[in-house]
């Protein structure tokens, strides 16, 4: 069940997170700029998955119990971490078998004891890229 939480505003289309699980191009979670401006996140995120909810809750700061990801690039970022990537296919139950990348905008954003959180629903994603959309390249899950 998710903390208690301030609701301050529902994100929209620029807000994105992205999840590609491929064995042949790796594990990797991506955070739109304008997701990582609103949350001011720089070298890390950190990552609660609440299943009973199927959402994530995505922050600069360790607030609960969670995953942390080491950050890379700027504007958009992401991080490699492999462990989180199946962590939260296992977790939410996401179904990679014809898809390498899924993309995920149903934000909401809140605050927890003054820090800016993202609630992010891990269903319905906006976006996939199919195995068959990778064949050519060899990016097949």
């Amino acid at each position: 069940t998710l903390p208690s939480l301030t609701t301050t505003g529902r994100g929209n289309g620029k807000y994105s997170f992205g999840i590609v699980n491929s064995k042949r191009n790796g594990k990797r979670l991506s955070f739109s700029k304008a997701l990582v401006a609103k949350l001011e996140l720089e070298d890390t995120a950190y990552i609660t998955p609440v299943k009973e909810d199927g959402v994530i809750i995505l922050a600069g700061t360790r607030l609960f119990d969670c995953y942390s990801c080491d950050l890379r690039g700027d504007g958009k970022k992401i991080s490699y971490c492999a462990g989180v990537v199946e962590t939260l296919t296992e977790i939410f139950s996401l179904d990679f078998s014809q898809h390498v990348s899924m993309s995920f905008n149903n934000i909401e954003f809140d605050e927890h004891e003054g820090v800016a959180v993202a609630v992010i629903a891990l269903t319905n994603p906006v976006s996939t890229r199919s195995t068959e959309d990778n064949a050519e390249s060899g990016d097949v899950a």
